[in-house]
């Protein structure tokens, strides 16, 4: 058996669309988030690590703090030594991503993920560091938890991976999907998802000005190939 895990702990797609509103279209909102959980999913299948999903129907405690801890013991009491925790909430997450995650974690304690927002949208740590009461007092849904985080823990084993966009709201969305690879599944999916809106229309112009400046330095029109992995 694997010693390493994977907890997707997030909310269900009904539930984290009525509490996140990313776009005032509700079915378009719901539409969003149910693609960011199937895509959070696609990931930690394409990685081959052992993966748990812990949802508000089994989230046990009165706070996050408690809840993300529970659900942090419970996959250690199933015998894994190396968990990798994320959400839902990070596109450019990927399976990369998740094997590095792995990879550092058999020869550091720790390992986190920061978002630009101060959060973490990857945290990875080993049993022998894991603390019920330690972890479920850091600053939570808050700016300062990566700072919290890596303050409390002894840095020289720990590994930092790069700074990846979060979405929480319409600006750091179109943020995310601005920097996504522009051979990105996801990307292509969530430009035809939202091909509509006023705020799509920005990005394809910036497509159209790309194909035209690439196309000064070609004889031929350029190429592009969708990369259709995550």
């Amino acid at each position: 058996m694997s010693n390493c895990a994977i907890l997707i702990f997030a909310k269900s797609t009904v539930l984290e669309s009525n509490s996140k509103i990313i776009v005032s279209c509700a079915k378009k909102n719901h539409s969003l988030w149910q693609l960011l959980n199937s895509k959070t999913i696609a990931i930690a299948r394409k990685s081959k690590i052992p993966f748990f999903i812990v949802d508000e129907s089994i989230q046990i405690g009165v706070n996050f703090g408690e809840r993300i801890s529970n659900a942090a013991q419970t996959i250690f009491d199933k015998g894994f030594t190396k968990l990798i925790i994320i959400g839902n909430d990070c596109p450019a997450l990927s399976a990369a991503h998740l094997t590095l995650a792995k990879s550092k974690l058999q020869h550091n304690d720790l390992v986190f993920g920061p978002d630009i927002s101060g959060g973490a949208y990857l945290i990875g740590i080993s049993k022998n560091e894991f603390a019920f009461t330690d972890f479920k007092s850091f600053t939570w849904q808050s700016s300062e938890l990566f700072k919290s985080i890596t303050t409390f823990y002894d840095t020289n084993h720990t590994f930092i991976l790069p700074h990846l966009d979060d979405v929480n709201n319409a600006s750091s969305f179109k943020s995310a999907l601005h920097k996504l690879c522009f051979t990105s599944k996801l990307k292509f999916e969530l430009l035809r998802l939202f091909v509509s809106a006023l705020h799509i229309i920005n990005y394809v112009d910036q497509v159209f000005f790309f194909i035209k400046t690439a196309s000064i330095n070609y004889r031929g029109p350029p190429k592009f190939v969708y990369n259709l992995a995550y």
